[in-house]
């Protein structure tokens, strides 16, 4: 029911667009995605284009700890020349390379959690995900959904501090939860590595 190919919503202004109903009745593949990931490159100019393409997407959820393993990917030398573009054949380099830091920030506004449009009357039970939807996890609930992403999150966590990434972690807004708050807690490498932002001003602090 959320697969029909029309209208397809293309980017994240499309999908945007409309009044607050408009915008969870988008349908069609691809849906929820938001913009590609920018690879590691020198050109700070990149950088930023890619911070200004970032957007809120409706629809699919929000699963921080996805958002962790592809800021970890972009980092390992697992996958050294694969990323092609500006990115040098000689990176990511290795974790310990002298004079270099590897440095992740993680930044959410809400809490972990599957999408179901039609909150439990039908099926499926939750937008496509990288994980499929909910029922391939192997639960039915929005809760159970939840408790299996902060553990995949807090496990990425660990594993990569204990290669020695620092992660900077930031809540914004009024919507993540104590638990939210305690996981983004935890998984920044220090204390002061964390932030919690409850409005603009704080986040612009941050």
């Amino acid at each position: 029911q959320d697969n029909n190919w029309p209208p397809l919503k293309t980017s994240i202004a499309d999908q945007n667009s409309g009044s607050s109903s408009d915008r969870n009745q988008a349908r069609g593949p691809n849906l929820g995605c938001a913009s590609p990931i920018t690879p590691l490159t020198a050109s700070r100019t990149t950088v930023e284009a890619g911070l200004a393409a970032m957007g809120p997407v409706h629809r699919g959820g929000t699963t921080g700890n996805l958002g962790l393993s592809w800021g970890w990917r972009t980092l390992s030398p697992d996958w050294r020349g694969l990323w092609g573009g500006a990115t040098p054949s000689t990176h990511p380099l290795d974790y310990d390379t002298p004079l270099m830091e590897k440095v992740v920030v993680i930044l959410t506004d809400g809490t972990n959690q599957f999408y179901d449009h039609d909150k439990g009357s039908g099926t499926p039970k939750s937008d496509y995900t990288a994980y499929g939807r909910l029922e391939d996890m192997g639960v039915t609930s929005l809760g159970d959904g939840r408790d299996i992403l902060d553990t995949r999150m807090s496990a990425t966590c660990t594993a990569m501090k204990s290669e020695g990434i620092g992660i900077y972690s930031i809540i914004f807004g009024s919507s993540p939860d104590s638990t939210a708050q305690d996981l983004f807690r935890n998984c920044a490498t220090s204390p002061s590595m964390y932030f919690y932002a409850p409005t603009n001003n704080a986040l612009a602090e941050a």
